[in-house]
């Protein structure tokens, strides 16, 4: 299945290009002119990404992000002509995840949306652990049990590209495959044994305290019982400093961590924005904020 991308600019020359550009990369593209046509196919259409131009006739760019933000958690790119640096933070703080100003490089415009897609994707996938029942379950050579344990080794990646397997574990699955079947019929300690793998993977997945519960496969976040709408960003960086709890990580690790890119001085701007985000979806006092705590010319951190 193709990735939708909705694309939204007045000006017709450059949203054809645009749409030019990510077409022939294989994205299925609805492209608008007009503000009120794009806001019924993001209502419509499970899309993967949208690209906003700032300037728009009866609104901005800024709105329909606010409005996207509100609703839905896919990537937003802001695309516009303006190169001030309060307009970039700006469209951060209301929940864009890149900015690309005009005029553009279609190598450039095409690298950030796959970028951002491969993340979203990343924290989305909901096709991973069924692979194996859907694809091999009708292998006589691996046993169910077998199927799952092995599908927890299958690194999921974007819906076009393969599913990488570890085929060493494969073949030691096939080689042992009888001894594992007897285990299965008649050993309840070998049931008992993958019962507990699976609690203890679950576990990993999800951090709970004090009444802040976040569920990486589930990609849900939790605060005092009602759930928080958080990108893939602000969910990346959330979870980095919940699971190092108490430590102090700068803003060099978060960015270079969630973006995978490398840091820059004008890097920090970037996670001050979406850390501030968090703190307000998360009702964050910021003076005395209780959960993300700045360390002052250190970084960042989460308290109990």
């Amino acid at each position: 299945m193709r990735e939708k991308i909705l694309i939204l600019d007045d000006e017709k020359e450059i949203a054809d290009l645009v749409e030019f550009y990510l077409s022939s990369e294989g994205f299925e593209v609805f492209k608008f002119y007009d503000e009120d046509e794009a806001i019924k196919c993001i209502d419509s259409v499970e899309l993967d990404m949208a690209i906003l131009d700032v300037m728009l006739p009866k609104t901005s760019g800024f709105e329909i992000c606010k409005y996207i933000r509100g609703k839905y958690n896919f990537p937003v790119i802001m695309l516009t002509a303006k190169i001030e640096q309060m307009d970039k933070i700006n469209g951060l703080m209301l929940g864009a995840d890149d900015y690309i100003t005009k005029p553009f490089n279609s190598l450039e415009i095409v690298a950030r949306v796959k970028a951002q897609i491969r993340r979203y994707k990343r924290y989305n996938n909901k096709n991973v652990d069924s692979y194996f029942f859907n694809e091999k379950s009708n292998s006589s050579d691996v046993s169910k049990t077998q199927r799952y344990c092995f599908s927890r080794e299958i690194t999921g990646k974007n819906r076009n590209e393969n599913i990488n397997i570890n085929k060493n574990i494969y073949n030691s699955f096939l080689y042992n495959n009888k001894k594992y079947s007897e285990k299965e019929k008649g050993n309840t300690d070998f049931q008992r044994e993958i019962t507990d793998k699976n609690k203890l993977e679950n576990m990993e997945q999800e951090i709970d305290f004090s009444g802040l519960i976040i569920n990486k496969s589930k990609h849900k976040c939790i605060l005092y019982d009602k759930e928080i709408q958080l990108t893939p960003i602000e969910f990346k960086i959330l979870w980095l400093l919940a699971e190092n709890k108490g430590e102090v990580i700068s803003s060099e690790k978060i960015f270079e961590t969630v973006w995978g890119e490398k840091y820059f001085s004008n890097s920090n701007n970037t996670v001050m924005v979406h850390i501030r985000r968090l703190r307000e979806k998360m009702g964050e006092k910021p003076r005395n904020p209780k959960f993300i705590k700045t360390v002052w010319g250190v970084g960042y951190k989460i308290d109990d």
